[in-house]
């Protein structure tokens, strides 16, 4: 009896992992169709590697990341928001 109650449960579940996986595609589509998910950019090693390196360089406070990002990537604290 045991074994049958976690066969089904097991299904129950995989089944809700397919619904929470369609919606989220589904969702995703009409966010990018309306401008609201961006396109993702590919960040470079040698990118990584030298934020990790300002990172560590400067003293680093609550507020330095965004604005160490923004220089390692080319952006502004203006043009981000």
């Amino acid at each position: 009896m045991g074994k049958l109650l976690f066969n089904v449960l097991a299904m129950v579940a995989g089944f809700e992992a397919d619904l929470i996986s369609r919606r989220t595609r589904e969702e995703m589509k009409v966010a990018k169709a309306t401008g609201v998910l961006a396109e993702l950019v590919a960040i470079s090693r040698s990118t990584v590697l030298r934020a990790i390196e300002l990172g560590h360089s400067r003293a680093a406070t609550p507020a330095r990341p965004c604005e160490l990002c923004g220089q390692v990537l080319g952006m502004s604290a203006e043009a981000a928001a």
